[in-house]
């Protein structure tokens, strides 16, 4: 749960302070309206970009970047950072699961839908519900656990107090 949190927020701290230096946001920040059924594809087309940074300016960012900000790290030119999902490209099947096939310029990236996509606030929430319920499952099924650990240990100390007198019936 705490990592859907922090891909909601987008960024580790340590990326977030050296973002904020260049005035960089995440690129998921602009796929946060995605429906739930969407969310798995874009995360896909994105791929390696899931991460990227959108900035006015790549050169100005990365002149800009810290000494000790993390890398790498990849730009994203705010004037083409929608367009990455809507590129050519699309769903394409084969051997195992299906994949999704966008492309950057000259280049091509064959992704997957991921099982639990972070890109867009329903996606996340969804997610977060499935894990709180799981959660919540796991727990109960803890405290049946520990109930029975409790009886078994009564009952192997009710056994250990009656071994003494074994001894007499023999």
């Amino acid at each position: 749960i705490q990592a859907l949190d922090e891909a909601g927020r987008g960024l580790s701290e340590g990326l977030q302070i050296a973002a904020d230096a260049v005035d960089a946001t995440p690129l998921r920040a602009r796929f946060d309206d995605v429906p739930v059924e969407q969310a798995g594809e874009v995360e896909a087309r994105l791929g390696p970009l899931v991460d990227a940074l959108e900035v006015d300016d790549p050169y100005d960012a990365a002149e800009a970047w810290p000494a000790d900000g993390p890398a790498p790290v990849w730009f994203v030119d705010h004037r083409v950072a929608r367009s990455l999902v809507d590129t050519h490209g699309g769903a394409v099947e084969g051997e195992g699961d299906a994949g999704v096939l966008a492309r950057y310029g000259d280049a091509w990236y064959l992704g997957r839908e991921p099982d639990a996509p972070v890109v867009g606030k329903a996606a996340r929430a969804r997610r977060r519900a499935e894990l709180a319920e799981a959660r919540q499952a796991l727990d109960a099924e803890l405290d049946g656990l520990q109930a029975a650990l409790s009886t078994t240990a009564a009952a192997r100390r009710r056994c250990a107090g009656l071994l003494p007198e074994a001894a007499l019936l023999d």
